[in-house]
């Protein structure tokens, strides 16, 4: 079965530290996939079957210089193109047209309802700029469907529903709030992880990682550089891990070990 989903992470350059992301740690910051790359990659990726793609990681999306060819090349080959931006290069007119007409679907990531939550969230962006941007965006006539996103951190959750019902009222198609996954409000789930048949994740350096929660590259499966995404998706490192999670033992590898990707409610 080939992957219907694919991670690219076109740039890992950010100006946000944002509270619960990876991007401080990572050993491959501030760096660009190349255009013609990026364009080879999706091609393969179509050849494939990939019919959702998600042109993001750790990182700002929509500060790779060619970000809006990428996603249209996704759009050319049938692909949906979800981004996800948050949303600070919005008060760039420039951006915004891009943005209004390169993907099928935008996700802004706005953790915080009042300027004192944002700017806890999210270090380094202006809140007031972040908002207006999201706004003004969203008033516009002509723009693709967009998803506004929380994080609820210990000092925000009571702010869920007031975030809710703002961001619809101005617009937004849906609006989702989701704990913070080192709250202890998930926990694991022994059961085999569909994201192994259906999701490939392809890192800016060209690698392709185990799966969208391996923010480190701490288990490469295969190198896009100079092998076929198709052979690295069909070969021996990927199907061991399938093996092992088919087989109730995916505890035995440290990152399956502690994901909350699979995991199941235990709260209200």
């Amino acid at each position: 079965m080939n992957p219907t989903q694919a991670g690219l992470e076109i740039t890992t350059k950010c100006h946000a530290e944002c509270i619960g992301c990876p991007h401080g740690a990572i050993d491959r910051k501030n760096r660009n996939m190349g255009t013609d790359i990026a364009l080879e990659l999706i091609d393969q990726l179509s050849d494939m079957g990939v019919k959702k793609l998600s042109p993001y990681r750790v990182g700002e999306p929509t500060l790779h210089p060619d970000w809006a060819i990428i996603c249209s090349h996704g759009l050319n080959k049938g692909m949906k193109v979800r981004l996800y931006t948050n949303v600070s290069t919005l008060n760039d007119e420039t951006v915004a047209d891009e943005l209004a007409v390169s993907v099928s679907e935008v996700v802004f990531s706005i953790d915080g309802l009042t300027i004192k939550s944002s700017r806890r969230a999210r270090p380094g962006l202006d809140p007031d700029q972040i908002f207006s941007n999201a706004a003004q965006f969203l008033s516009r006539k002509k723009r693709p469907p967009v998803t506004v996103r929380m994080t609820a951190f210990d000092w925000s959750e009571n702010e869920a529903d007031a975030f809710c019902k703002k961001w619809k009222a101005l617009g937004a198609e849906a609006v989702i709030v989701v704990p913070d996954i080192r709250s202890g409000k998930l926990r694991n789930s022994l059961i085999p992880c569909m994201r192994l048949e259906s999701q490939i994740t392809i890192l800016v350096d060209c690698k392709v990682a185990l799966c969208c929660r391996d923010w480190y590259g701490k288990i490469i499966l295969g190198d896009a550089a100079t092998t076929s995404l198709h052979d690295i998706w069909t070969g021996k490192p990927y199907n061991k891990i399938r093996a092992l999670h088919v087989q109730g033992t995916s505890d035995s590898i440290p990152l399956c070990a502690g994901c909350t990707s699979r995991w199941k409610e235990n709260h209200q």
